[in-house]
């Protein structure tokens, strides 16, 4: 499947490589090493952990830009597990997910304006969100070998 997936995108769209460059501060929770009572293993280890997350995160771009949405299927339902966490989705996974509905418990002061946003893209037509996660993810795996990246970390 996910070879057929790299058919379905104009291969000149994907990027060769990608630069990705973030400052040490962001694996320390914004402090710099020296500022830390981490030895150099920890923070090596921190370092290794937020490369990692940024280049699931670059990838992750570069496949929502790329992914075909055409021939998914097209969200029908919602599915509330709060007030503030609402999903658009198709009959198949409305139905396999929705002992996830909500029990009432949380409440959000938008609930409106959200319950009308997320009307309004069902009726323009927007795919299931968890299809379409499902499809960016599998594109996510077919592009890592397809991809250089490159990650410098800033001290």
């Amino acid at each position: 499947m996910t070879e057929d997936l790299l058919e379905t995108i104009n291969r000149d769209e994907i990027p060769e490589t990608l630069d990705v460059t973030f400052p040490i501060e962001e694996a320390l929770n914004g402090k710099h090493p020296e500022e830390t009572s981490h030895d150099e293993e920890t923070i090596r280890a921190f370092v290794e952990m937020t490369k990692n997350i940024e280049t699931s995160r670059a990838l992750r771009e570069v496949a929502e830009d790329l992914v075909d949405e055409d021939d998914l299927p097209q969200a029908r339902s919602l599915l509330w597990i709060d007030q503030a966490e609402v999903y658009s989705l198709c009959p198949s996974c409305y139905g396999s997910n929705s002992d996830g509905a909500w029990s009432g418990s949380t409440e959000h002061p938008d609930y409106e304006l959200i319950r009308e946003q997320k009307l309004e893209a069902i009726n323009d037509g927007r795919p299931c969100t968890f299809c379409r996660d499902e499809r960016i993810r599998d594109l996510v795996s077919c592009l890592e070998p397809e991809v250089d990246i490159e990650v410098t970390v800033e001290r």
